[in-house]
């Protein structure tokens, strides 16, 4: 069981440094996008929060040892929205 959750842990943190680098990537590849009034139109925008337990839900990652849950890093593109 020891090694279940060794390699579980692992393969969480794993998933979660992909997921930051994505989500900091996409936000830096857009970084000098700006609307009318200057504002950015790609930002960080927290994280997505596990919610309740189902079988397997966004916030959950099934593995080879498991299902792995974890916050996701969000970035939003503002683009469409008309108000701040």
């Amino acid at each position: 069981m020891l090694l279940d959750e060794i390699a579980r842990q692992g393969a969480q943190r794993m998933l979660m440094t992909a997921l930051k680098w994505e989500a900091d990537s996409y936000v830096e590849r857009h970084r000098g996008e700006r609307d009318e009034q200057g504002h950015a139109l790609v930002v960080r925008n927290g994280r997505a929060s596990t919610r309740g337990r189902a079988a397997l839900h966004p916030g959950e990652q099934s593995e080879a040892v498991g299902a792995a849950r974890h916050d996701q890093p969000r970035a939003v593109a503002v683009r469409n929205h008309t108000s701040r």
